[in-house]
């Protein structure tokens, strides 16, 4: 696995349209918890790295074991501006997480993320897939931690700064099998 930088401490390193862009960008220079920053480079294309992110979803994400209900057949992601992140679960209900607010194939996505809606407001998770001398490089963001005031803000940002290296791990993995 290469990982190539991270805002935060973990267990692996130390240390819908423009006016939604507009928004997501701007927020940036608000935050009073720093986001969550996480890139890892794949032996794919950039088009591939951002298809398997996307349609490949069900192949490499933790839904066996990260779910907002449960138990969890499958995890499907509608790929435009407005789409939605949802889990299918075993007994026929559709449990959406994620909501696309930006999608701009294959270079960047950004949704609003609502993991467990009853817990606390949704935080934005940024996928940025630039083409690299190795295949394709992604630059995972996650922020908005504010919503939920200060200290529970950190706390759930500490959480997610100790969730997304493992995530990651498995989208490595899963690339490294598909070359």
């Amino acid at each position: 696995m290469s990982v190539l930088s991270y805002s935060g401490q973990n267990a692996l390193t130390s240390g819908c349209g423009p006016a939604a862009e507009r928004s997501i960008e701007a927020s940036e220079t608000l935050s009073e918890i720093p986001p969550v920053r996480l890139s890892i480079e794949v032996a794919l294309a950039q088009a591939d790295a951002f298809d398997l992110f996307a349609k490949g979803i069900a192949e490499w994400w933790p839904y066996k074991t990260h779910f907002s209900r449960g138990p969890v057949e499958t995890v499907v992601l509608d790929g435009r501006p407005g789409g939605e992140l949802r889990e299918h679960c075993s007994d026929g209900v559709d449990v959406t997480y994620g909501t696309v607010l930006v999608w701009r194939p294959p270079e960047r996505v950004v949704f609003k993320w609502m993991v467990a809606p009853e817990l606390g407001p949704p935080t934005e998770i940024e996928i940025r897939f630039t083409p690299s001398p190795a295949g394709c490089r992604l630059d995972l963001e996650h922020r908005g931690f504010e919503v939920y005031g200060l200290e529970d803000g950190r706390r759930h940002r500490d959480a997610y700064a100790g969730g997304w290296p493992g995530v990651l791990a498995l989208f490595l993995d899963r690339a490294s099998r598909r070359r």
